[in-house]
């Protein structure tokens, strides 16, 4: 079966060319001093996925906060018939690399944000607070 950092490691690459197609390279993105950083990820899984088996990977726009420096993006498994194998909630903000501070990306990169589809429970993300850990 896929090692559960394989399916991390998709949706990551996915996020990269979702930027680049919107003409913002990682690495252009990174030499300006600013960058999206993960600060939780979750995955769920529904079907097992085996090595070569054919899948696409579906990127949505999950939350996002009013300042635009917390976003939330869910990362679909699409197998050939449309079943979802697994998904990838993803946490982030946006970073000045330099100063180490939460910031606001430029405007084109929001507005590329915004044109991925929006998840039917698309939510506006309100606290900084991650949610509480349950102690067992």
């Amino acid at each position: 079966h896929m090692r559960n950092t394989s399916y991390v490691e998709y949706a990551t690459q996915t996020r990269v060319l979702f930027f680049k197609q919107y003409g913002y390279p990682l690495h252009e993105i990174i030499a300006k001093g600013v960058g999206p950083v993960a600060i939780r990820e979750e995955i769920y899984y529904f079907k097992e996925l085996r090595f070569l088996d054919k899948f696409s990977v579906t990127l949505w726009l999950d939350g996002m906060n009013k300042r635009m420096t917390r976003f939330r993006y869910l990362s679909e498994f699409v197998l050939p018939n449309k079943e979802v194998a697994a998904a990838i909630f993803m946490d982030g903000i946006w970073m000045d690399l330099r100063a180490r501070k939460m910031i606001h990306p430029s405007e084109s990169i929001v507005n590329a944000i915004l044109e991925l589809p929006k998840t039917a429970s698309f939510s506006e993300i309100f606290s900084k607070k991650p949610p509480s850990v349950v102690q067992t």
